[in-house]
């Protein structure tokens, strides 16, 4: 009983020091976001970022709001970067930011960044919010994008079998209509669009149904995962 009495009381000893140890990462980014320091902006984001998670309410507020400081003030790519990679240790509170940044003009340009964003939207696994927005990114006008929401749905493996199985669908439908398109001989672009979803796509369906179907011959991909779902991954009540 002396041991545990004694554990807990360093276990209350330790929670101020912790929460100050927030406290001052959070003085330091608002410093650092001031000064527009890049380094310092860096350090204090990844920071927050691991300690998010034992963090009060108050504090993930604060975080998630100086974050998205980072995203508006750093002129350069590595502070943005870093606040991306933060967010995604976040929860759902972080959403709106990734998707503020995300639609922003000036994020098409960067085409590798606008790929991390997606892909943070992922490891937060809102079910509520960030899965619907995903799923409508399969219909995006850049393949990059469509190939980052695919990889980010595999996020949602632990998900009831029937939503996975609408988001199985929607993978599919995309992957499929892309491969269709593909096999005409003089469409280039959607031969080139293919080789970028294939990996993605099949990855993700792998991590979300546990099936691994393999071509035959000459066939597709998305058609071995085509003839897997209308034989038998749609009507599984388990994978």
């Amino acid at each position: 009983m002396r041991v545990f009495a004694a554990f807990l009381a360093a276990l209350v000893l330790c929670v101020p020091s912790y929460a100050d140890e927030v406290d001052d990462a959070l003085k330091g980014l608002e410093k650092a976001i001031k000064e527009k320091s890049r380094v310092d902006m860096v350090h204090f984001v990844q920071t927050l970022g691991d300690k998010y998670g034992a963090a009060t309410a108050p504090q993930k507020k604060e975080i998630v709001k100086l974050t998205e400081k980072v995203l508006n003030v750093a002129k350069e790519q590595e502070p943005k970067d870093a606040a991306v990679e933060a967010l995604s240790k976040m929860d759902a509170a972080a959403l709106a930011t990734l998707t503020k940044e995300f639609e922003k003009k000036t994020t098409e340009e960067n085409a590798t960044f606008q790929s991390n964003l997606v892909l943070a939207m992922g490891k937060l696994k809102d079910e509520k919010t960030g899965l619907p927005y995903l799923r409508k990114l399969l219909k995006h006008k850049s393949i990059d994008v469509v190939a980052s929401a695919g990889e980010a749905l595999s996020n949602y493996k632990e998900v009831a079998l029937p939503l996975r199985k609408e988001i199985a669908n929607d993978i599919l439908g995309i992957w499929g209509g892309v491969a269709s398109a593909a096999r005409k001989p003089t469409d280039t672009s959607s031969k080139k669009k293919l080789e970028r979803l294939d990996g993605p796509m099949g990855q993700s369906l792998k991590i979300l149904t546990n099936a691994d179907p393999k071509p035959a011959n000459n066939e597709q991909l998305a058609v071995a995962w085509q003839k897997w779902w209308n034989d038998s991954g749609k009507k599984a009540d388990k994978w």
